[in-house]
């Protein structure tokens, strides 16, 4: 149990980094992939609302941890990582036994040797088989007792956790690799998070269940069911999401849809908001209003009518792209100096929300109750 809390520890510990360096990923991703995801580990975790806590004794135990790293490997945790991310191969069979058509990268600078040898040290000194090593082709291929993923330090750019088969077919040089071009390429020069889906049959047996469809409205359901491929991509604070239909007509009606549904919620939130204001207007005291919800509901129903303002929704073609981009100075909001000030303002929003909210469900209970006691008293 202590071996695999050692891995896992420094799995963790390779996330948990960041760097500036380019890698170049169209040498492992598989031609044609059904889904890709790369993530810009620096640009998440340089966040100022991470960073902001890393203090205190947060900071020195880590920085003890990844010190002694830096100690035996060479191995910098602030220094030596760029990316992770993963993809699934054309062929993946989703209904095999044990994973296949899988592999998850962590791009970066390494010490491939040092690194290695640590591992082995590790391997040595237990008596048990935990580790064991194969040689393909002059790559040494890390096996985890129990995990049917391999571990493969493939450079000193790449280390590789993939299915056995994607190891196979790298070691003999068959593995046929995808030439990056347009929106996957723009996605993995330019974007802090990558997400690409192709949805085939299978992914659409697992995804689109009856129970999932059941609650689809109707008129959306042809759409839903006509989805081909869907892109999820992040700069910063801005999201766009790209969802791609098998024809133009689909991604017209999805638009439509999530216009009527924006449309909705919007007359729901004025709705809401001239109630709260009412309710503050007529309260009789400032104990009044505290004790009441209406001055949570008016701050939240504000804070989704702002959200609802940075959504655009458009269409291309097959495609109904819907971005959701939040202003720049919202990225003020996020930094280190203000996130004490944030923090406050969730506790006394929190102070607040909590008595309410448990004030609003015992309502609920007490009328659900009564509705109970109704019912039993008419078959009497």
């Amino acid at each position: 149990m202590k071996k695999y809390f050692i891995t896992l520890v420094f799995l963790a510990a390779v996330l948990m980094v960041s760097s500036a360096m380019a890698a170049d990923y169209s040498s492992l991703i598989a031609k044609e992939p059904v889904a890709v995801v790369k993530m810009n580990i620096g640009s998440f975790f340089n966040n100022p609302a991470i960073t902001s806590l890393y203090k205190g004794e947060i900071k020195k135990s880590l920085d003890l941890i990844f010190n002694e790293f830096e100690k035996k490997t060479g191995f910098s945790f602030t220094r030596d990582i760029t990316d992770f991310g993963m993809f699934a191969a054309s062929d993946i069979n989703l209904n095999a036994p044990n994973a296949n058509g899988v592999c998850f990268f962590i791009s970066g600078k390494f010490d491939r040797d040092k690194l290695i040898a640590e591992i082995l040290k590790e391997k040595d000194r237990t008596s048990k088989a935990l580790i064991t090593v194969e040689e393909k082709s002059g790559l040494k291929v890390f096996k985890f007792e129990n995990f049917h993923l391999r571990v493969v330090f493939l450079n000193e750019n790449f280390v590789i956790i993939a299915s056995e088969d994607i190891i196979e077919k790298i070691a003999s040089k068959k593995f046929e690799t995808a030439a990056l071009t347009g929106d996957h390429k723009d996605g993995f020069e330019s974007c802090c998070f990558y997400a690409y889906l192709k949805l085939i049959p299978d992914i659409k047996k697992i995804v689109f269940t009856d129970e999932f469809l059941s609650k689809i409205p109707v008129d959306l359901k042809d759409s839903v069911l006509n989805l081909s491929e869907l892109t999820v991509s992040s700069k910063s604070l801005d999201f766009k999401f790209n969802f791609k239909f098998s024809e133009a007509p689909y991604a017209q009606n999805f638009k439509k849809n999530l216009d009527s549904f924006i449309s909705m919620g919007e007359a729901k939130i004025k709705e809401g908001l001239s109630g709260a204001e009412d309710k503050l207007k007529n309260s009789a005291s400032v104990f009044e209003i505290i004790s009441s919800d209406a001055a949570n509901l008016k701050t939240g129903y504000t804070f989704l009518a702002e959200l609802l303002s940075f959504v655009k929704i458009e269409v291309n073609n097959e495609n109904t792209v819907v971005n959701f981009n939040f202003p720049a100075q919202y990225a003020e909001a996020f930094s280190p100096e203000s996130m004490p000030v944030i923090v406050g303002i969730v506790g006394i929003a929190a102070a607040i929300a909590i008595p309410n909210f448990k004030k609003a469900r015992d309502r609920a209970r007490e009328k659900k109750n009564e509705r109970y006691e109704e019912e039993m008293n008419k078959t009497k």
